[in-house]
């Protein structure tokens, strides 16, 4: 700074990174009596002398600062590794639930014979006791016919 210049005793603090009761103390070691109000002014001289003096301490907020760039660094790039292996897991699930989805063809299934099973264990009907049966139903039919004929011929006489 040039030494007719005056600056705010806040911004220097901010850029050598002190506070304002350790600064306010310096000076007075050093012979300059300031008001201890962040909104002073200060001169060229005064500046300086404070620059020599904690020049390591603005030193060290620049390589805190440097410090703090390259782990946010660090941690975007681990978001972003953390990220890409999230994403490679949800397609491998979805691939997953893709196969647990597929269709299978219904079964049809085929009759080849027929078992009876009520008359398992029974012999097999007759035939003759078949035609006995077929002889009755026959007579029954016919008798049907027979009483029909007969009032049929008392109706007309």
């Amino acid at each position: 700074m040039s030494e007719g210049k005056t600056t705010r005793l806040n911004k220097v603090l901010r850029e050598l990174n002190i506070s304002l009761d350790r600064a306010v103390e310096y000076l007075a070691d050093k012979g300059h009596e300031i008001e201890s109000r962040p909104t002073t002014k200060i001169s060229g001289d005064v500046y300086q002398v404070l620059l020599d003096g904690f020049q390591t301490d603005a030193s060290k907020k620049a390589a805190s600062k440097e410090v703090g760039v390259e782990k946010r660094k660090e941690k975007e790039a681990i978001r972003a590794e953390l990220e890409a292996k999230q994403e490679v897991k949800r397609a491998e699930d979805v691939k997953k639930e893709e196969v647990l989805r597929a269709k299978a063809k219904k079964l049809e299934l085929k009759t080849v014979g027929k078992i009876d099973i009520d008359n398992i264990g029974k012999a097999a009907p007759k035939k003759e006791v078949v035609k006995e049966e077929v002889v009755k139903k026959e007579s029954s039919h016919n008798k049907l016919i027979l009483k029909k004929i007969a009032k049929l011929q008392a109706k007309l006489k």
